[in-house]
């Protein structure tokens, strides 16, 4: 449950949609950009307007916004997903790099501009990880106008969260810095002590600059840092001999250690295309690394035993 409360300041105005037409998507699934009725491809976009609607902050969100897509995010393990029945452990790309770790995938998601999820084999553009599909995540680019956002909520387990962007033209480029953190208490209990477990504790921080040297040149950097120190959720139950009340199995877990999961994702993309009138010639350079710690208690007593 989360009560939000945004606030916008917006130096341009939206322009009225026409009465029953259809929004038009572009899409960069095939590598240039189309209309998404266009290409003949089973694919489904989330737009930024719909993540916000439905408070998408984690990947594991997602398989409720998409059918045949299904989700496993098993803590230091990274995510793997299956599309149609067929998984991957690949397949996600972020603003057209490959996240070569599972781990970077199910990074915290914020001020995103869409979701391409395509269905089916795409090996031939995305290589041999995109056999059941590829999830395509991209950033909002900074924007010609001055202006910015900013959204505070409330939630369950006492979870505060505050995430916005500030956007600022200078010249022929603009730069926009994005925002989100976030902290709570956990939803599992220590039976032992009351400690919680599994908090929502993360921030993530990205700055990206675009600029237009000329008619010819479009440039586009992205940097980014994610971390997320929520107390692992990766508990085993406990044996209910241990337990005060043996009924209170639920959402509960027997410990004495510190367990714990803490996950520093960074993230760099440089984009560079070039105009040559008949066609166009774009380049993109990335960079993706990612450290994880993770201490679980696997025994579900109320004192240490090795796995």
């Amino acid at each position: 449950v989360w009560l939000t409360a945004p606030v916008r300041a917006e130096a341009s105005a939206a322009a009225d949609e026409e009465s029953g037409a259809l929004e038009e998507v572009t899409v960069t699934a095939r590598k240039v950009r189309e209309n998404e009725q266009d290409i003949p491809l089973t694919i489904q976009v989330l737009t930024g307007e719909r993540l916000d609607e439905a408070d998408l902050s984690r990947l594991f969100d997602l398989q409720h916004q998409v059918p045949g897509l299904v989700l496993n995010t098993a803590g230091m393990f990274g995510a793997g997903f299956a599309l149609r029945g067929v998984s991957d452990q690949g397949g996600m790309h972020l603003n057209g790099v490959y996240l070569g770790s599972s781990q970077l995938a199910i990074a915290r998601m914020f001020d995103l501009d869409r979701i391409e999820v395509l269905k089916g084999p795409q090996g031939t553009l995305y290589g041999r990880n995109a056999n059941g599909g590829s999830i395509n995540f991209f950033t909002r680019a900074p924007e010609d106008g001055l202006g910015g956002e900013l959204e505070g909520a409330f939630g369950s387990f006492d979870t505060a969260r505050l995430q916005g962007h500030v956007n600022v033209p200078v010249g022929s480029a603009a730069m926009r810095l994005a925002f989100i953190g976030s902290d709570g208490d956990g939803f599992i209990r220590n039976s032992v002590d009351d400690r919680r477990f599994g908090e929502a504790d993360y921030w993530g921080l990205r700055g990206s600059l675009a600029a237009e040297p000329n008619e010819r040149w479009r440039i586009d950097l992205t940097a980014q840092r994610v971390y997320d120190d929520g107390a692992s959720a990766e508990l085993w139950l406990p044996n209910p001999t241990y337990l005060p009340d043996p009924d209170d199995i639920h959402l509960t877990t027997v410990t004495l250690a510190d367990p714990f999961l803490r996950t520093k994702s960074d993230f760099a993309s440089l984009t560079a295309e070039y105009d040559l009138g008949f066609a166009s010639v774009r380049s993109i350079t990335g960079y993706a690394h990612n450290e994880t710690n993770d201490l679980d208690d696997c025994q579900g007593l109320p004192f240490l035993l090795s796995c």
